[in-house]
């Protein structure tokens, strides 16, 4: 049943009247809190017919960190799980640093789409298919360009609708590129996948598969060549460097396909090649070359990710914080192949952590380290501002009921590395959840939220957010915010619903051709495409501008069981289809 309908003001230039605190721009370092004295290394083992090895014990299992052999506290087999779900995978509401139950494996296949050449793309479609198809139904498959304003997309299944998702991959390698070109291209790649790794600080280690026809690397000794200058300068040590820490910091198991045959650049091959293999040794992956003019070996991937070893180790009192020491992995059984990363980022041992100050929301967005101490959960939604750029507003909030938060700040990294931040107030903290906001240009970023509570524990929550407007034919839309109708008889966001009896959606509708009539039809359903449960017109007001509307309206949720269901807006211009917004309703009692 509907709830009825109250008149809401823009919650979004509501929010913005409240971001009270200085915007800012800066760089440098910050601190790290205290981690356990434990350090994790995931590798894999595989057996001569490349299955699996299921069945290793401690005792066959010898590690050596640092060029040290240390002594294992526990050694973990994990499978990703492969079983059938009772429903397709909704969206998740907010992202979070609390570990949820076992799920299916996130497999990020980026695409180098300036390397390729046009007219080349079936090769890589079809190979993007077969990695799907050799997947479990429970495991999550996004696709994503390094383009700027390339797509980022999750396959929505592994059969016609992943054939129509990939039909929006292109090539857009020239064969007028320069060196300098090159070097612009690859650096935006390098920072989209660093962007792209730290939304999985404290989530399961991802599968990362890269086509690419071509990558730049920096000159021998990393130092600058003669002759180049200009907007694109040449690539550095460093910033394969810094991929290298976050592809170990999250564990990333990394393949890059070679694909130099298939661009239209007329650089030197051999270059081009050369660049992957420094990519490649960036994120500890292999390197698998094209036959035929086809990548292959895709169900090996599915098959190699499938299963993996979690070896912990005790700190020792000579291991640095934030450091990155070799590893090595042997085993004491024959025609048994380990697959395991170069190197492991050490955690801060507790003995480092005595005494020490905590640190600061604000230098927690700088810091390389994931946060867990605090459990916190957060969401970005995406608003319009002036001069074309984005309101991007945050809500954030403690995951244990009870837990007060005693200081938060909210970071957003773009794709050149600069850090725009906001820092919460007294007022800002009181508010449940909290809200913070950000002004920025339209464009994903790596968004960083960091809070600490009255006894000083610190959580961070590390995700990407997309801050562009949502295109429906003529007109643009806001993100939808899910919530419930409040006191004063506005909209109150919510990430989580607990013994609600209303679930409401709030989005504002942009750039309404003068005298054209928009609709919204509002339903509740079981998954973004499932038959809905419950439809209804969704009454419309005046925005703050005459051409925005408001959409809010809900249905009544006390009924329902505990669980996820989306929330979905259709609408439509003049009577025709224009566009959706869908958004996961997640109640726990």
């Amino acid at each position: 049943m509907r709830v009825p309908f109250y008149p809401a003001r823009s919650i979004f230039l509501l929010a913005s009247a409240l971001f009270t605190a200085p915007l800012f721009v800066f760089a440098g370092t910050g601190g790290q809190s205290a981690a356990p004295p434990v350090a994790v290394v995931g590798f894999r083992a595989l057996g001569a017919d490349g299955q699996p090895v299921v069945d290793l014990t401690a005792s066959q299992v010898t590690l050596r960190v640092g060029g040290r052999i240390r002594e294992m506290k526990s050694l973990e087999f994990v499978r990703d799980r492969r079983e059938t779900t009772a429903g397709p995978r909704l969206p998740e509401p907010f992202a979070t640093n609390v570990a949820g139950p076992a799920r299916g494996r996130d497999v990020v296949v980026i695409i180098d789409e300036e390397s390729l050449m046009p007219g080349r793309e079936t090769p890589f479609r079809e190979a993007i298919l077969q990695l799907a198809a050799a997947l479990g139904p429970a495991d999550r498959v996004r696709l994503l360009s390094t383009r700027q304003g390339g797509l980022d997309i999750d396959l929505p299944d592994r059969d016609a609708g992943a054939r129509a998702a990939l039909e929006r991959f292109t090539g857009h390698s020239t064969v007028d590129e320069t060196e300098e070109r090159l070097n612009c291209r690859s650096r935006i790649a390098v920072q989209g996948m660093r962007a792209v790794l730290s939304g999985y600080a404290g989530r399961p280690s991802p599968t990362v598969v890269v086509f690419s026809g071509g990558f730049g690397a920096p000159s021998k000794g990393g130092g600058t060549r003669l002759g180049m200058s200009g907007p694109c300068p040449p690539l550095q040590t460093t910033e394969f460097q810094e991929l290298r820490t976050d592809a170990a910091a999250v564990g990333a198991r990394a393949y890059v396909i070679n694909a130099v045959d298939a661009t239209a650049s007329r650089l030197s091959h051999d270059m081009l090649a050369s660049g992957l293999q420094v990519l490649a040794g960036s994120l500890d992956a292999e390197v698998i070359n094209m036959v035929g003019g086809r990548p292959l070996e895709m169900k090996r991937i599915a098959t190699e990710t499938s299963a993996y070893y979690l070896a912990a180790f005790q700190l020792e009192a000579g291991d640095r914080a934030g450091t990155a020491p070799p590893v090595e992995i042997l085993v004491a059984r024959e025609g048994v192949k380990v697959r395991a990363p170069a190197s492991v980022v050490l955690p801060k041992t507790a003995g480092a952590a005595a005494g020490a100050k905590p640190a600061s929301p604000k230098d927690m967005l700088r810091a390389s380290t994931a946060y867990r101490d605090l459990p916190l959960r957060a969401a970005a939604f995406a608003s319009r501002a002036d001069g074309g750029k984005i309101r991007l507003v945050v809500l954030f909030e403690p995951a244990d009921a009870g837990v007060k938060l005693a200081g938060a700040a909210i970071g957003l990294y773009d794709a050149k590395g600069k850090l725009t931040s906001w820092s919460a107030d007294d007022a800002d903290l009181a508010r449940s959840p909290a809200m913070g906001g950000i002004i920025v240009p339209a464009g994903t970023y790596r968004m960083r939220v960091a809070a600490i509570d009255g006894s000083g524990r610190a959580g961070t929550v590390d995700t990407e957010v997309n801050a562009n407007l949502e295109s429906a034919g003529p007109v643009t839309l806001s993100a939808m915010m899910v919530g419930v109708a409040a006191p004063d008889g506005g909209f109150a966001p919510r990430l989580l619903f607990a013994g609600d009896k209303g679930a409401f959606g709030y989005f504002e509708i942009y750039g309404i051709p003068k005298g054209a009539t928009v609709a919204v039809r509002l339903e509740i359903a079981p998954s973004p495409d499932g038959a809905a449960l419950v439809s209804d017109d969704a009454p419309l007001t005046p925005g703050p501008t005459d051409d925005t509307r408001i959409a809010y309206s809900g249905y009544a949720i006390d009924g329902m069981p505990p669980g996820d269901v989306v929330m979905r807006a259709l609408i439509s211009v003049d009577g025709k289809p224009a566009g959706r917004l869908v958004r996961t309703v997640r109640k726990i009692k």
